[in-house]
This record gives structure tokens, C-alpha cells and sequence, in this order.
């Protein structure tokens, strides 16, 4: 893989675990305030748009889960480096 495309996938996956803290932020913000209509408002745009990212990512690098591999004709999971092996 070549470097470009490496710092590809490294900002694409940093956009997936940016979109997971402040999904996570506002969930842990929920538990404490479970009326606040805002903050109800800001996490399910919020679960839309971690949602819509790690789709892209796993378009274009392979699964982040072991259930993304799920439906396809063959067991992809082991096919690419993991999520977390970045290529040198």
C-alpha cells in the first residue's frame, strides 16, 4: 500500500474513532440528563454520522467488526489487516 493511500485509511479511521467518542460523550452526558431534548437530538445526529463514517471505512478498507464481515459470500474478517495493524 503505498503511503498516500496509507495516510488514507489512518484519516479515515480517525474520523471513525472521532465519531465514536463524541457518540459515547453524549451517551455518557444522556445517562446523567435523560430529559434533555438537545442532547437527545445531538446524539442521534451523532449515531447517524458514526454510522455513515464506519460504513465508509469498511467500503473502503475491509470490516472494523466481526459482524461487518457478516452477509457476504465469503468470510472476509481474515482477509485484511485489522483495524488496528496500521501498514508500514
Amino acid at each position: 500500500m503505498t503511503r498516500n493511500c496509507n495516510s488514507d485509511r489512518q484519516r479515515k479511521m480517525l474520523q471513525v474513532q472521532m465519531a465514536d467518542f463524541a457518540l459515547i460523550d453524549a451517551n455518557l452526558y444522556l445517562d446523567t440528563h435523560p430529559g434533555c431534548q438537545k442532547a437527545m437530538e445531538y446524539f442521534q445526529q451523532q449515531h447517524e454520522a458514526a454510522q455513515r463514517i464506519r460504513r465508509e471505512y469498511v467500503e473502503l478498507y475491509g470490516p472494523l467488526t466481526a459482524a461487518d464481515a457478516a452477509g457476504k459470500d465469503t468470510w472476509t474478517w481474515v482477509e485484511t489487516p485489522w483495524p488496528w495493524e496500521m501498514e508500514a
